[in-house]
C-alpha cells in the first residue's frame, strides 16, 4: 500500500502547512506524474480504468499534505465548493485552458478540444476523492502492485440496489473491495415486486454514478414502497409456523431434505431449471440455503484475508 503522510487533512487552495512540508511528496512529482497518466490514456498505451485512479491518487496525496482543507461533507452538500475545488485541481496540475481570443485556428481548436478531456479525466478523479472521503478512504488504500484503490461496496450500490453474493458478504463483513473493474450482481424490485438482477463494475465510474445519483422522485419512492409491500405479503405467506419446522425436521432432518431436493432437481435432467421458475420468496429461500452451505465449505482451509494499514479487510 502507499505511504500516507502524517498529516492528513487538506485543502483545495491551502498552502501547505510547516508540519506537512517534511512529509509531502514533491508536487511537481504529482503534476508529473499526472500528465504521465494523462498522455497514456490519450495513447491508450496501458487500461485507462487503472490511470485514472493514479491520477485519483495523486491529487488525493497533494490533497493529504495541504492545510486548511474544505471537509468532504461541505463539497458533498455545497455544489458550488465542490465546482471550485474540482477546477483548483484542474488549473493546479495540468494549468488554465489555452486561449481561444482572437482569429481562432484549427490548432487552437483542438488545443481547445485536448484540454477539456484532460480536464473532464481530472476534474472527475478530484470528485472521486470526495466520493471516497466520505467513506473513510485515505491515500493508504491505493495498492501501487496494484494500481488501483479498495474501497467500501457500499460506494458501489446504487439507490433501490441490493448488494448479491460475494459483494453482499464483503459487505456484511466490513470488507474493502479493490476497483479493479470486476462484475458485482446486485438485484432490485420492480413495480410487481420481482426481483431483477444486473452487474455492475468496481470502478472509478460505477463509484461516480453512485455519488452523482440524485434523490428519488416521489413516483420513484411510491414504486419502491408498493414493491416492498409486495415482498412482505409475498414472504408472510410463505412464512412457516415454527411447530411445523421442529415436526418436519424431527421427522426427516436437513440429511433427508437435502436428498430430496437434490433428487427433485435432477429427475428431468432434460428441463432446464430457470430462476424465473420460482416465486420471489421462494428463490430467496433457496439463494440462503446455497449461502449458508457456501459459507459453511468455505470456513475449511481459508485463507486469512488480506488488510490494508488500517486494519480493514479487502474482499477476495
Amino acid at each position: 500500500m502507499a505511504h500516507k503522510p502524517k498529516t492528513a487533512s487538506a485543502a483545495s487552495n491551502g498552502k501547505p502547512s510547516a508540519a506537512a512540508k517534511s512529509n509531502a511528496p514533491d508536487i511537481g512529482i504529482l503534476i508529473a506524474d499526472v500528465n504521465k497518466s494523462l498522455d497514456q490514456m490519450k495513447s491508450n498505451d496501458t487500461g485507462n480504468v487503472k490511470l485514472n485512479q493514479r491520477i485519483a491518487w495523486d491529487l488525493l496525496r497533494y490533497r493529504e499534505t495541504t492545510a486548511k482543507p474544505v471537509a468532504y461533507d461541505v463539497m458533498r452538500k455545497d455544489s458550488t465548493a465542490l465546482t471550485t475545488w474540482r477546477g483548483n485541481m484542474v488549473r493546479l496540475f495540468i494549468g488554465k485552458s489555452p486561449p481561444m481570443s482572437g482569429d481562432i485556428t484549427a490548432d487552437m481548436r483542438l488545443a481547445s478540444k485536448a484540454y477539456r478531456a484532460r480536464a473532464a479525466i481530472v476534474g472527475n478523479a478530484a470528485t472521486f476523492i470526495v466520493a471516497a472521503g466520505l467513506r473513510g478512504v485515505t491515500s493508504e488504500h491505493f495498492s501501487e502492485t496494484l494500481n488501483c484503490f479498495a474501497v467500501p461496496p457500499v460506494m458501489l450500490i446504487p439507490h433501490g440496489y441490493k448488494a448479491e453474493d460475494n459483494l453482499e458478504e464483503a459487505l456484511n463483513d466490513g470488507k474493502l473491495v479493490p476497483l479493479d473493474n470486476t462484475s458485482y450482481l446486485m438485484s432490485t424490485r420492480n413495480k410487481e415486486g420481482k426481483r431483477a438482477f444486473r452487474e455492475v463494475r468496481a470502478s472509478l465510474a460505477q463509484c461516480l454514478a453512485v455519488f452523482n445519483e440524485k434523490p428519488p422522485t416521489p413516483a420513484q419512492t411510491a414504486a419502491e414502497e408498493k414493491a416492498q409491500a409486495a415482498i412482505k405479503g409475498a414472504n408472510d405467506k410463505s412464512a412457516i409456523a415454527p411447530a411445523v419446522i421442529a415436526s418436519v425436521l424431527k421427522n426427516a432432518g436437513i440429511e433427508r431434505l437435502a436428498y430430496a431436493m437434490r433428487d427433485a432437481f435432477n429427475a428431468d435432467n432434460s428441463v432446464p431449471h430457470k430462476r424465473t421458475d420460482f416465486d420471489p420468496p421462494v428463490w430467496d429461500a433457496l439463494m440462503n440455503v446455497a449461502r449458508r452451505i457456501m459459507s459453511i465449505a468455505s470456513l475449511e482451509g481459508a485463507a486469512a484475508d488480506a488488510k490494508p494499514a488500517n486494519g480493514s479487510k479487502v474482499a477476495a
